[in-house]
């Protein structure tokens, strides 16, 4: 692809994503699918949720289409589409509606599972120069583990305007310098354009948000990431993928530990994220984001 066809792939997959994301705010508002404040909530009007169905479906478009033109073999495209999929139809069911924990996290776990049995054999860690972990072993359920996490943990952080589309660009862009750095152009502009239909739904979802991304956004994109780390670490190295997530890991994980060791309920939801903490009206979302 020239420079200037993969300048206007972007440029028309940002529009599309923001013509689909403003079709979708009409179309939430006309079905009533809004998110009332509650005493977890960290804004004080009820808004439209559910538009990570376009980052989802659109995403979902570009690795089929990925496959098509062979940049994505079909084993790799089916690793990121099957678990994109069954994590979005879940998340969509529970974004309008409750959907019970167990179904939830048993389809996570299957989801989890396809995409690291598709993309076997998975790439070492390495700890020292001279010992790496073997995820192929007796490890492959700390992987499986690391992958549920990512997508719970970018749910979990997803709490305020902007913040979870904001970290997908700020994650998928560098990636893709480095991939093109690398060599691996045709990724890096896969991963480009996916930052472009995640861009497109930040036009509404910006401080002040009028639409939020749901749990079929967070979860897929969480679950996303953390598969695309999976095909891209012999390149990039897992390392890379722990640092520019740094942000989410960090709080997220040091959050989940604190409440179990001071042994709080910490199944249940809160309000002690340190972006939440950062936040306690509607106008700091712009500076905290």
């Amino acid at each position: 692809m020239t420079i200037e066809a993969f300048i206007f792939s972007c440029v028309a997959v940002l529009i599309a994503s923001a013509v689909c994301t403003h079709l979708y705010l009409r179309y939430a508002r006309h079905k009533g699918i809004i998110d009332k404040p509650n005493h977890r909530s960290s804004h004080e009007t009820p808004t439209p949720r559910g538009g990570g169905l376009v980052i989802a479906a659109l995403t979902l478009i570009l690795w089929s289409i990925a496959i098509a033109n062979q940049i994505l073999t079909i084993q790799q495209g089916c690793a990121l589409i099957i678990p994109g999929i069954l994590i979005s139809v879940i998340s969509y069911l529970d974004d309008h509606g409750h959907v019970l924990r167990r179904i939830r996290f048993s389809v996570q776990i299957i989801a989890a599972g396809i995409g690291i049995a598709l993309l076997y054999p998975l790439t070492e860690l390495p700890l020292t120069a001279n010992y790496s972990i073997n995820f192929n072993s007796l490890l492959i359920p700390i992987a499986l583990l690391v992958l549920i996490w990512l997508t719970n943990l970018y749910n979990f952080m997803d709490g305020i305007d902007g913040i979870a589309a904001s970290q997908a660009v700020a994650v998928l862009l560098p990636a893709a310098l480095a991939l093109h750095f690398a060599g691996e152009t045709n990724f890096a502009m896969l991963l480009s354009i996916f930052a472009c239909i995640v861009l497109g739904f930040l036009t509404l979802n910006w401080p002040p948000a009028k639409l939020f991304m749901g749990d079929i956004g967070s979860t897929f994109i969480g679950l996303t990431l953390g598969l695309i780390a999976l095909l891209t670490a012999e390149i990039l190295s897992y390392w890379f993928w722990i640092i520019i997530l740094g942000c989410f890991i960090g709080d997220a994980s040091w959050t989940l530990l604190t409440r179990i060791l001071t042994r709080q309920r910490w199944k249940e939801g809160h309000r002690l994220h340190a972006y939440q903490k950062m936040t306690s009206s509607n106008e700091q979302h712009n500076t905290t984001t």
